[in-house]
């Protein structure tokens, strides 16, 4: 070869591997380069998955020996308690049932904890009695009212046949809830027209698009957790029964 073709030999590989070097590290970036834990496709952080919330053992069908928000004269019961996933902090709920303006009630009574005490914020919510049996998400919040390192809680009612809620969220992630099932005895003494359930599970403050599923022997029903719906198209169960709105 004379040295006018070596020259371009030399050109054409230098050509080469400038091209291979910009389709490794140039063009769409999104495809190949890591963004990291924790980064989702909108750049925002994503939920870490959380253990299952369970039950714990308690004394159902006693009164709180903390100071309930209901009262002196209301029926009111513990009705369960559960370590939750997320922070592996104890909650306990209560039952009381309650005359508001014209019509009956039941408040649900979740008590956290701080220094190993039960009852340091107790943020109730009553619902019409009797209790749907839809799934009916009744609160979201992180507690932090006098209380530490609990996580975003989501509570609520369902059937009395619930053996099951399970939180879904963004990227598929799901985590079991724990389930009270509060059945004509219980109901009775908190004050109940007739039996249902309660649930509870904790997740990363992080996670949206939240669906809660209930099936039990005789039904299902799904509830979608309102806030994201920017966020939230078709990934998620189903079909949802009812939609609540955060109270």
């Amino acid at each position: 070869m004379n040295e006018t073709g070596a020259s371009l030999a030399a050109l054409m590989a230098v050509i080469a591997t400038a091209v291979l070097t910009a389709g490794c590290n140039g063009g769409d970036e999104s495809g190949d380069v890591a963004r990291g834990p924790g980064a989702s496709d909108e750049g925002t952080p994503t939920a870490r998955p959380a253990e299952a919330t369970v039950k714990t053992r308690c004394e159902v069908g006693e009164r709180p020996g903390y100071y309930v928000p209901a009262p002196e004269d209301s029926p009111l019961a513990i009705i369960g308690c559960a370590r939750l996933g997320a922070s592996t902090k104890p909650v306990e709920f209560s039952a009381n049932g309650e005359r508001i303006g014209q019509r009956d009630h039941i408040c649900l009574n979740p008590a956290y904890g701080r220094g190993g005490q039960l009852g340091a914020y107790i943020p109730n919510a009553c619902v019409r009695d009797p209790v749907s049996r839809d799934v009916d998400v009744v609160s979201v919040e992180v507690p932090d009212q006098g209380v530490r390192g609990y996580q975003l809680v989501l509570w609520g009612t369902a059937a009395p046949s619930t053996r099951r809620v399970v939180a879904r969220y963004h990227e598929g992630a799901e985590t079991n809830a724990a389930v009270f099932p509060v059945r004509r005895p219980l109901a009775r003494t908190a004050g109940a027209t007739r039996p249902f359930s309660v649930f509870v599970v904790e997740l990363d403050p992080a996670a949206v698009c939240v669906w809660v599923r209930a099936t039990g022997a005789s039904r299902s029903s799904t509830a979608r957790v309102d806030g994201w719906p920017e966020r939230c198209g078709s990934d998620s169960f189903v079909s949802a029964t009812k939609t609540p709105s955060r109270r």
